[in-house]
């Protein structure tokens, strides 16, 4: 579950570092100005390799994991 708790850019990755998450292992990415603040995303899919976060520049991201 991602709540984005800044607008911008962002994104969620199934990469084992920051330096591989690409759009080709992307698992969700979002455009500036959404999600709106607040908004909780919640996602299913298999984690092959990790669970990379980008939050964007000067943007704050929450991840719960379970």
């Amino acid at each position: 579950m991602l709540t984005a708790a800044t607008g911008g850019t962002f994104g969620a990755y199934d990469a084992a570092t920051t330096g591989s998450a690409a759009t080709a292992n992307a698992i969700v990415q979002y455009a500036s100005g959404y999600p709106a603040v607040g908004s909780v995303i919640e996602l299913e899919w298999p984690c092959n390799t990790g669970i990379v976060v980008n939050p964007g520049t000067g943007g704050a991201v929450s991840v719960a994991f379970a």
